[in-house]
C-alpha cells in the first residue's frame, strides 16, 4: 500500500477532475489530501486547507513583491500554508500529486524522498492573460514558477495534447494526457438528423472563456443548426448541471 498526499487549492466538491484523481488512486493506497473543502461521505484523511483571503496590507506587500521580482516572498503571503506543512511535517509519503502550478511550491516544501507528479489543469503562464491585471502582476510569477519547479517534478500530466505540446515547447518536461474524460458510459450515439444539427457547449461560464464568441460563431450557419449551452458555476460544478 503506498502513502499518497493530494494537494489541491480547491472546493473538492465541485473539482471534477481532482475527485475523479482520488477516486483512482483509492485503490490499494491510503490517501491523504489538502484541500479547502471535500465530500462528506469521503473516508480518506483530509486537511481543510483554509482559502487565503488576504488583508489589504498584505495584497499592498504581495503586489510590491510580485512588481520587483520577489516571487518567493509573494509565494509565501498568497500561496503557502506553514499551519498545514506544521501538522504533517514528521510524515512521509510515497507520492506528492501537486494540482495546478499554486500547489507546486508547497509540494517541494514537504518533499522528502517522495516522488512528485504534477497536474496542470491549464496552461499556467496564459491562464487568465486576457486580465490586465493579471498580465501585470502574476503571469511573470507564473513564469517564474513553472521554470523553477518544472524541471524538479518526477513526472507531470496534463488535460490535453495542446497543453502537453506548449509545455514541452517552453519547458524540459514531456508531460502525459490524462484528458477530462468522465468515466466510461456504454451508452450508443443516436443518429443525427442532417437537417436538425444540435451543437452544445458544457462547461464553466467563465468571463475569460469568451463564450460570446461561440454565440456569434452561429450568425454564419444556416438553420439547420442550433445552440445549447449547458453552463456550470461553482455551486453546481460537480452537481447536475443546469441548462441555460
Amino acid at each position: 500500500m503506498k502513502k499518497i498526499l493530494i494537494l489541491a487549492y480547491s472546493d473538492l466538491r465541485h473539482d471534477a477532475r481532482v475527485a475523479r484523481q482520488v477516486d483512482f488512486l483509492s485503490e490499494g493506497n491510503q490517501l491523504t489530501i489538502a484541500c479547502f473543502n471535500s465530500p462528506q461521505e469521503w473516508a480518506h484523511e483530509v486537511f481543510h486547507i483554509k482559502r487565503i483571503r488576504p488583508t489589504y496590507f498584505e495584497k499592498a506587500i504581495s503586489s510590491i513583491f510580485l512588481l520587483t521580482n520577489q516571487f518567493e516572498s509573494a509565494y509565501s503571503v498568497l500561496y503557502d500554508f506553514p499551519k498545514f506543512r506544521s501538522q504533517i511535517k514528521d510524515r512521509t509519503f510515497d507520492l506528492i500529486v501537486a494540482n495546478d502550478i499554486e500547489s507546486l511550491p508547497l509540494a517541494f516544501k514537504i518533499k522528502g524522498k517522495e516522488k512528485i507528479l504534477f497536474d496542470a489543469h491549464e496552461y499556467a503562464p496564459r491562464h487568465f492573460e486576457d486580465k490586465l491585471v493579471w498580465r501585470i502582476f502574476f503571469q511573470r510569477f507564473n513564469k517564474y514558477l513553472c521554470k523553477k519547479y518544472l524541471p524538479q517534478v518526477d513526472k507531470m500530466i496534463t488535460v490535453g495534447e495542446g497543453l502537453a505540446k506548449e509545455y514541452a515547447k517552453h519547458y524540459p518536461v514531456d508531460p502525459l494526457v490524462v484528458t477530462n474524460a468522465n468515466y466510461l458510459s456504454t451508452n450508443a450515439p443516436s443518429k443525427v438528423d442532417p437537417n436538425k444539427i444540435k451543437l452544445i457547449h458544457h462547461g464553466a461560464a467563465n468571463p475569460s472563456r469568451q463564450l460570446e464568441i461561440m454565440i456569434e460563431m452561429m450568425n454564419h450557419l444556416d438553420e439547420r443548426f442550433s445552440l445549447d449551452l449547458l453552463l456550470l458555476t461553482p455551486s453546481t460544478a460537480n452537481k447536475k448541471p443546469v441548462t441555460i
